[in-house]
């Protein structure tokens, strides 16, 4: 069936040669598939190559299936020869490609661009990070800006994963559109678009992509990612976890990395009427800084020890970053920029 499918492929499909990294010691070939579709890297892809004797004869396949992370191997090939590697999804060719095998040893190829990882930059604007003063300060100059204020460009970006694929890093400033985009509180948003969105962001990571989202941006992370962090208050209802009061923290960091660059303990000013507090995380969740946070109801105010205010996660090959507290104010102080810097260059 196999055979009958690449025969059948279209006929403008070319052929091109992957680079090889290295050789290991047996008649191997092994790879990575990355989806097509949703820019993640492909599970259950059906790998294949056949072989033909000294007549030209076909006389065997060789097949794998990729695994969870998408590699394969395609085992017990003979040595010194060139094959065309057949990668398919259920009757879809994915990809069509050469690989010259050495006379000894396997070849292991190069992994393909996949998601994240182009090495640019979004800023997803807002009215609450100023992040044209923040990127050029850590040493990101160029960077593409993508209006966050109206909810229809805004879907129309995030829900497209090839609008992601060049982009490293995400930043989400906060103030930024979220009803209908990230979530629908009032029953008028299209509930396609928002799967879309929350859909893209994920395979975006999955991918290798890293998402940063500062302060009041924080919906964006508990809409998509649901199960990492415990706000303050009804988490499945937007803003309630903005309650922590005006003023400065003294923040103990607790990653050792960090600590070493920043020191154990800098000060977090939040400088806004009100920001959202984290009660406790997952077990998969590292906590970077942490510190008695305070909230107000009404006239009473209550703390929070040890809150975490600076957390990330993985989720594939990428990297989610949640801060409870807005770049730009400390990125004005000189003794806040160092681990605004850490931050963004170096979790």
């Amino acid at each position: 069936m196999l055979l009958l499918l690449t025969l059948a492929c279209d006929s403008d499909t070319t052929l091109h040669t992957i680079e090889d990294v290295n050789a290991g010691d047996d008649t191997t070939i092994s790879g990575r598939v990355c989806s097509p579709w949703t820019y993640t890297w492909l599970e259950g892809a059906t790998v294949y190559t056949h072989l033909f004797d000294v007549d030209n004869n076909l006389y065997d396949t060789v097949t794998a299936i990729t695994d969870e992370s998408g590699y394969y191997a395609l085992t017990s090939l003979p040595t010194g020869r060139t094959y065309t590697i057949y990668i398919q999804m259920g009757n879809e060719m994915v990809d069509m490609f050469e690989a010259e095998l050495p006379v000894a040893g396997g070849l292991s190829l190069k992994d393909p661009e996949c998601g994240g990882g182009g090495g640019g930059v979004v800023v997803i604007s807002g009215a609450y990070d100023e992040f044209d003063k923040v990127l050029p300060a850590v040493g990101i100059a160029a960077y593409d800006t993508v209006n966050g204020e109206t909810g229809s460009d805004l879907v129309d970006f995030l829900s497209d994963p090839m609008n992601l694929v060049d982009y490293e890093k995400v930043f989400f400033t906060g103030g930024h559109t979220e009803e209908d985009v990230f979530y629908d509180t009032d029953g008028n948003g299209d509930a396609a678009a928002i799967q879309a969105v929350h859909d893209t962001l994920r395979s975006y990571v999955q991918g290798g992509g890293e998402i940063y989202a500062t302060d009041w941006s924080y919906d964006v992370i508990e809409s998509v990612w649901p199960n990492h962090i415990d706000y303050l208050g009804d988490d499945v209802e937007p803003d309630v976890a903005q309650r922590g009061e005006t003023g400065g923290v003294t923040a103990h960091v607790t990653d050792k990395d960090m600590g070493d660059v920043v020191g154990s303990e800098v000060t977090v000013v939040y400088d806004l009427i009100e920001w959202p507090l984290i009660e406790s995380v997952s077990g998969d969740v590292t906590i970077h800084m942490t510190g008695t946070a305070q909230w107000r109801d009404g006239f009473e105010i209550y703390d929070v020890p040890a809150s975490p205010l600076l957390v990330s996660f993985t989720d594939g090959d990428g990297l989610v970053v949640v801060s409870t507290f807005r770049f730009t104010t400390q990125a004005k102080r000189d003794d806040g920029l160092p681990f605004i810097d850490y931050i963004i260059n170096d979790i």
